[in-house]
């Protein structure tokens, strides 16, 4: 399976600020797939740029609603 995300010109997001703890960071590839699974099994999931919601579409991908992203 492959998939291609676009998005419609996302600002650069910056690194946490210096001294706070970061949480442990996910691949890209675990992102997806946690996408993947939620768009799925119940129709929506976090899109994986922003975490806004995001809905599948009839093509079975995913368009989110923050951010326009779109999985397919």
């Amino acid at each position: 399976m492959s998939a291609t995300l676009s998005t419609p010109g996302l600002p650069f997001l910056r690194p946490a600020a210096e001294g706070r703890p970061r949480p442990r960071r996910l691949t890209l590839e675990q992102r997806l797939e946690g996408t993947w699974e939620g768009l799925r099994s119940a129709g929506h999931a976090a899109c994986p740029l922003c975490r806004m919601p995001m809905q599948r579409g009839a093509d079975g991908g995913g368009r989110c609603s923050g951010c326009g992203a779109q999985l397919s």
